[in-house]
C-alpha cells in the first residue's frame, strides 16, 4: 500500500502540506530510458514529415500587410503600440522586425521557422505529458498524435498565424516547468518555466487561459504514479484540501503573467483586445460550437479536398475508438482525462465566437491549435489504454505506427488548397505586372470583382492585395471590392496622388485550377506607348512627315491632322493628332489590320487622349472585324471605355482576351468619342501580353 505522506512545503512558506506518497520511487523504467533518449527525437521528426511540405509555401493573405511591419514599427516600438485591437509586440518583433532583417522576402526561411516551431511544440507536449502522466509512453503518443494530426494546417502554413506557434511553444514550454518542478520538488524548472510563461503572453493572448489549465496539471502530476500507470489519490479529506492548498500555492504564480497582461491591457485600451464586431450571445451558439468543435477534432480532414466518403468513414473510426476508449480505459487515468477536458475547454471557450458553424472547414483551425492539444492528450490516454488491452503489446504499437503514418500523406494532402493558395498569389501578382503600366509615385485604384479570396479554405488574397502589389510590384495600389464593375467609376477624376483607376475581375480557370484575370480595363495619367508593344503610332512628331511608316489609321466621319504648333501637349516639345468629327458617330479604321494572338493571354489597345471639353458620360469604343469580314464593325466583338470629364490627357487601356480573337485580329476600329467633340490624340498602341 501507499501511504501517504505530510511534508513541510517549501513555496508555501513551511507550511503543512500533502506530498503524495514517498513509496514510490521517482525513477525510469529500462523501456522509459530508452524512450527518454532517441525515441523522443521521432516527434519532432514526425511533424517535419508530415509538414514539409510548408517549405514550398509563399505568402498569402495577410501576409502581404505583415510584411510592412517593421516599416510601421521599427524596432522595439510595437512594445509601445498599445492602442491597437491585438497586443503581440514580442512575437511581432521575432517574426517581422527580425525575421525580414535576416529573410526579407524569401519565404522560404519564415516557413523553415514554422515548421520548426511545430516540431518544437509537439516534442515540448510530449515531455510534459511524460512527466505529468509519469508514463513515457503516453507522452510519446500524445506529442506524436498533435505532430501529424491534419487540423493544424492553418498555424504551420500561414506565416500570418505564426505568432499562434510562438505563444503556443511557451505555454507548453512553461507548463512543463511547471509539471518538471511539482515532480521533482525542484524549483528552478520552476522559475524557468514562469519566466517563459511571462514571455508567452507577449507572443499572443491565445494562452492567457494557461492560468486555468495550471491547477490540474498540478492535480495530474500528483496523482499519476510514475512508470506504474496507477493513481495515488489522497486517503482522506484532510489530505485532499492539503493537497488543494498546495496547488493554489504552485498555481497563483503562474497565473500571474495572464493576470498582468490583463490588466495591462485594461488599463491601456479599454479592453483586452480582439477582433471587433464579433457574438457576444454565447448562451445562443455556445453548445453548438463546441459539437462543432469537437466534431471537427473527430473529423479532421477537410471536406473540400477529401470525398466525402473518406470524411466520414474517418469521423466513423475516431468517434468510435474515442467513445470506446473513454469508457474502457478512461477512468484508470481519469487525472488525465480530467487535464485533457480542461485543456481542451478552457483554450476553446475564448475562440468559440470566432468559430464559422456554417462551414467549419473554414473555422480557421489557428483558433483550435491550443485546444488540439487538449484532445491529443485525451487521445494518448485511450491509445496506452488499448496498449494495455491488447495480448500482444506489439500489435497495439503496429495499430499506433499505422494510424501516425497515415496521418502524414493525409495532412500532405490537406496541406495541398495552401501550396495552391500560394501559387495562385505569385501567378496573381505576376499577371497583373504584365497587364498594367506602373505609374511611379502614384496610387493606382483597382475596382475588384470576385477577388480569390480563398481556395479550399486557405487564403488567397482574404486580405493583402494592396500590399502585395506595393511589395513585389513595387507600385501603390488602393483595393475596393465591388460586386459588379462599373464603367463610370473609371471615369471619375484623378487627384494628385492617383495615377489611375481599373476595373478589375478574376474567375477560376478548371484546367489548372488557378485563378486569372477575367476583365480588366482601366484609365490612367499620361504615359509613353509602353515598351514591347507589337505595333504603335507614335504622333508626337506629326508634323514632320505623318503620324507613322506603317499602315495609317483611315478617318471616317472625321478629319484627322496634326496639330503642328502644340499648345498643351501631354510632354514637352511633342505634338499631337487632332480628330475633329463631322457627325456624332466619328472613328477611325485599320481595315487591313491581321494580327495573329498566338501565344498571348491578352491583347492590349492603349491610347492617349483628351476630350478638351468639360463633357460628362461620353465614352469611347473599339471593333474588331473577323477574318471573313475584317472591315464589318458588331456589337459582339466591341469593347467600351467612358472617357474623363475633365479637360486632361489621360492614358486608356482597353484589354481582350486573346480567346475572343482566337482567329486574329482583322481590322480594328477605334471610336474616340461618341459625340460631334473634338478629340486629341497622342499616340495609339497595340501589345500582346502571354
Amino acid at each position: 500500500m501507499n501511504t501517504p505522506v505530510i511534508e513541510r512545503d517549501l513555496v508555501g512558506g513551511g507550511a503543512e502540506v500533502y506530498t503524495g506518497s514517498k513509496a514510490v520511487p521517482h525513477v525510469a523504467s529500462a523501456r522509459s530510458r530508452v524512450l527518454r533518449s532517441w525515441y523522443w527525437a521521432l516527434v519532432p521528426l514526425l511533424a517535419l514529415a508530415a509538414y514539409g511540405p510548408v517549405l514550398s509555401l509563399w505568402f498569402v493573405g495577410d501576409d502581404f500587410n505583415l510584411l510592412h511591419w517593421q516599416e510601421r514599427l521599427p524596432g522595439i516600438t510595437p512594445f509601445t503600440w498599445v492602442i491597437n485591437l491585438f497586443y503581440r509586440p514580442l512575437s511581432g518583433i521575432l517574426i517581422w522586425n527580425v525575421g525580414y532583417s535576416l529573410f526579407g522576402t524569401n519565404a522560404l526561411p519564415y516557413h523553415l521557422v514554422s515548421l520548426a516551431l511545430h516540431a518544437l511544440i509537439a516534442w515540448l507536449l510530449s515531455r510534459l505529458v511524460g512527466v505529468v502522466s509519469g508514463e513515457a509512453r503516453i507522452g510519446w503518443i500524445a506529442g506524436a498524435i498533435f505532430a501529424v494530426f491534419p487540423l493544424s494546417t492553418e498555424p504551420v502554413a500561414w506565416l500570418a498565424a505564426q505568432w499562434d506557434l510562438w505563444a503556443a511553444a511557451c505555454g507548453v514550454a512553461g507548463m512543463w516547468g511547471f509539471a518538471a518542478a511539482w515532480r521533482r520538488r525542484d524549483w528552478r524548472p520552476y522559475a524557468a518555466g514562469l519566466a517563459i510563461t511571462l514571455a508567452g503572453v507577449f507572443m499572443k493572448e491565445s494562452i492567457l487561459p494557461l492560468a486555468l489549465v495550471i491547477p490540474f496539471i498540478a492535480l495530474a502530476t500528483e496523482l499519476c504514479v510514475p512508470t506504474k500507470g496507477e493513481i495515488a489519490a489522497p486517503a482522506g479529506m484532510r489530505d485532499w484540501l492539503l493537497l488543494g492548498r498546495r496547488i493554489l500555492l504552485w498555481s497563483v504564480p503562474y497565473a500571474m503573467p495572464s493576470l498582468l497582461f490583463a490588466g495591462f491591457r485594461l488599463a491601456t485600451y479599454g479592453s483586452v483586445g480582439g477582433y471587433t464586431g464579433v457574438r457576444a450571445d454565447y448562451n445562443h451558439f455556445f453548445w453548438d460550437v463546441m459539437v462543432a468543435i469537437g466534431l471537427q477534432m473527430l473529423m479532421p480532414l477537410n471536406r473540400l479536398v477529401f470525398s466525402q466518403t473518406a470524411v466520414q468513414v474517418t469521423g466513423l473510426f475516431m468517434t468510435g475508438l474515442f467513445l470506446v476508449g473513454l469508457f474502457s480505459w478512461g477512468r484508470k487515468r481519469w487525472p488525465l482525462v480530467l487535464l485533457a477536458a480542461v485543456w481542451w475547454l478552457a483554450f476553446m471557450v475564448p475562440v468559440m465566437n470566432l468559430v464559422a458553424l456554417d462551414n467549419p472547414t473554414r473555422s480557421g483551425s489557428r483558433l483550435i491549435y491550443m485546444s488540439l492539444m487538449g484532445f491529443c492528450i485525451a487521445f494518448a490516454v485511450i491509445l496506452a489504454g488499448l496498449l494495455d488491452a491488447l495480448p500482444r503489446r506489439y500489435i497495439g504499437w503496429a495499430l499506433v505506427s499505422g494510424m501516425l503514418a497515415l496521418a502524414v500523406p493525409a495532412t500532405w494532402i490537406q496541406l495541398y488548397p495552401w501550396q495552391q493558395a500560394s501559387r495562385q498569389t505569385r501567378y496573381l501578382l505576376q499577371e497583373i505586372g504584365g497587364l498594367v503600366e506602373p505609374a511611379p509615385g502614384k496610387v493606382l485604384h483597382f475596382n475588384v470583382k470576385d477577388l480569390p479570396a480563398e481556395y479550399k479554405g486557405a487564403y488567397v488574397f482574404w486580405n493583402g492585395l494592396n500590399d502585395a502589389l506595393e511589395t513585389f510590384n513595387h507600385q501603390t495600389t488602393e483595393v475596393k471590392s465591388v460586386g459588379a464593375l462599373d464603367l463610370q467609376a473609371l471615369a471619375e477624376p484623378l487627384d494628385r496622388r492617383s495615377g489611375g483607376n481599373y476595373n478589375l475581375a478574376f474567375s477560376l480557370d478548371p484546367k489548372d485550377e488557378l485563378y486569372h484575370v477575367s476583365e480588366l480595363s482601366g484609365m490612367s495619367v499620361p504615359t509613353g506607348p509602353p515598351p514591347g508593344a507589337k505595333l504603335a503610332w507614335d504622333y508626337a512628331k506629326c508634323g514632320e512627315g505623318g503620324p507613322s511608316e506603317q499602315v495609317e489609321w483611315q478617318p471616317f466621319m472625321a478629319a484627322f491632322d496634326c496639330a503642328a504648333t502644340p499648345d498643351t501637349p501631354p510632354f514637352p516639345g511633342t505634338s499631337y493628332a487632332v480628330l475633329q468629327p463631322k457627325t456624332a458617330d466619328p472613328n477611325i479604321n485599320l481595315p487591313d489590320l491581321a494580327l495573329d494572338p498566338s501565344g498571348a493571354r491578352w491583347v492590349r489597345l492603349a491610347v492617349l487622349a483628351r476630350l478638351p471639353g468639360g463633357n460628362e458620360g461620353l465614352r469611347g469604343e473599339w471593333f474588331w472585324g473577323s477574318m471573313e469580314q475584317p472591315a464589318k464593325w458588331s456589337g459582339e466583338r466591341n469593347s467600351a471605355f467612358m472617357l474623363d470629364a475633365n479637360p486632361e490627357w489621360r492614358t486608356y487601356w482597353t484589354y481582350i482576351r486573346a480567346d475572343e480573337v482566337k482567329n486574329g485580329l482583322h481590322g480594328l476600329r477605334f471610336d474616340p468619342v461618341n459625340a460631334q467633340v473634338q478629340v486629341d490624340v497622342a499616340w495609339i498602341s497595340i501589345s500582346l501580353i502571354p
